[in-house]
Parts: structure tokens; sequence; C-alpha cells
């Protein structure tokens, strides 16, 4: 969960799973109550980053899916202390 770490998650770690091909990467912001949602990840350039970002707000669901298939929703304010 991102509350003091939440640049690191934003910078390194954004950086390193992309870097990996690491398809959809989740933070919990819990600075601004929601999720964000990183995916397609570019990862043959020199800082390696996401093409699409999503900010999940604390009202609404977040998808969840493994590969293709959507398994279905988890309400963000389920995900927050």
């Amino acid at each position: 969960m991102a509350d003091s770490s939440l640049s690191r998650d934003r910078g390194i770690k954004l950086r390193s799973y992309a870097r990996a091909g690491i398809a959809c990467y989740w933070i919990i912001n819990l600075l601004e109550r929601c999720v964000e949602v990183y995916t397609r990840p570019i990862n043959q350039t020199p800082e390696p980053s996401y093409l699409d970002k999503q900010m999940i707000t604390e009202s609404e669901s977040v998808a969840l899916s493994i590969g293709d298939p959507e398994l279905g929703h988890i309400p963000v304010r389920d995900l927050l202390p």
C-alpha cells in the first residue's frame, strides 16, 4: 500500500515491472484514496513505463482479471483501511 512509498511505487517499481513485462500493475494509493491501474507495458525503452493509467476512486470498483477473462470487480473502498 502506498503512503510513504508512493514516489518509489510510481518510479523505480513501476519501471521495474514494466521492464519485466508485467501486464497489469496496481498501486493502492492511500493518500488519494484510489487505486492506480497501469496496463500495456512499454519495456523496450530506456525508461520503461506503461501506455495506460487509470485512477479508480473510492466510490468505484476495480476489475480483476487474469489475462483476458474478467473475473469480477473489487470495490476500491474494500482495499482501503
